[in-house]
């Protein structure tokens, strides 16, 4: 972690003031809301997930949780302004400290930097869903049926793996597609539909 906040550092994408990581935020210009993909995962997919989210786990979440999380998906949907981490968790204060120029500046999320608001939105999950005092996994149902129907495919590229007794290019690229496949088993690409 040292390092790479060095590395940081060295680039100048971040600097720290007062004993906290200040992430410069830069202007994107690939991969912004305006691109396809990335408004399609912001209208589209990740508030399908979150929605499904919601399905996967009614009976372990509250009304107040459910509450949180489908005005978090609205939020999306609607293309509200980025607004402050709201609890009181020791990152709380370094999330402020990033999303405080795009606070300031009234950003949306269709004009917020995309990989900001793909790890902004799950922080804020986190605080919907009152993880921190629960710590209940909210994707641990998809996960466990996204492993499920993914072991036989595993277990014959663990096999591939496990024979592979000399390190050439074919093996890099074998085990770079078995990567890759791995992939896959992403929540938003092989069990779901988003």
């Amino acid at each position: 972690r040292r390092y790479m906040e060095e590395k940081a550092q060295r680039q100048g994408t971040v600097e720290r003031k007062d004993g906290v990581v200040v992430v410069k935020v830069p202007k994107c210009s690939v991969l912004d809301s305006s691109e396809e993909f990335v408004h399609h995962t912001l209208t589209q997919r990740v508030p399908q997930i979150l929605k499904r989210t919601i399905e996967s786990n009614r009976e372990s979440l509250n009304k107040e949780q459910i509450d949180g999380i489908l005005a978090l998906s609205n939020e999306m949907s609607s293309d509200a302004h980025i607004r402050p981490i709201q609890d009181s968790r020791l990152d709380s204060k370094e999330w402020n400290a990033c999303l405080r120029p795009l606070v300031e500046a009234k950003a949306k999320w269709s004009n917020a930097p995309w990989f900001v608001w793909e790890c902004y939105v799950y922080r804020r999950l986190i605080e919907a869903q009152k993880y921190w005092e629960s710590k209940y996994d909210l994707f641990a149902i998809e996960k466990k049926k996204s492993l499920e129907s993914t072991v036989e495919l595993i277990e014959a590229r663990t096999k591939i793996v496990v024979q592979m007794k000399q390190w050439n290019q074919r093996s890099l690229q074998m085990l770079l597609l078995s990567d890759l496949w791995g992939n896959q088993a992403d929540l938003s690409l092989f069990y779901s539909k988003t």
